[in-house]
């Protein structure tokens, strides 16, 4: 299981990917509301070498990118990036 808390504003979209040495695996959120938070079920166990990154729009329509490490990046309105590439902006090596 995963937990998703929204600590800033209103967010749309929120997806996320978690990559491991034993599985891939994209999870859907959709939206949450300013100060909520959700959880989702994980399909298989996560194993080791954890990477993840999670996206969602903001009010204004950008995107924002967060690692599981705490890295964030913004990217400007009208530019997106499925899950995949948004891992590889996150963890570059």
């Amino acid at each position: 299981m995963i937990e998703f808390v929204n600590e800033g504003d209103q967010a749309a979209r929120v997806r996320c990917l978690i990559r491991s040495d034993a599985v891939s695996q994209e999870v859907t959120v959709g939206s949450l509301a300013p100060g909520s938070s959700t959880t989702a079920e994980l399909d298989e166990p996560v194993g080791r070498n954890l990477t993840c990154v999670w996206t969602a729009f903001d009010t204004k329509g950008r995107l924002h990118l967060w690692s599981y490490e705490g890295k964030h990046k913004r990217l400007r309105k009208g530019h997106e990036v499925d899950l995949p590439t948004a891992l590889e902006r996150m963890y570059p090596d």
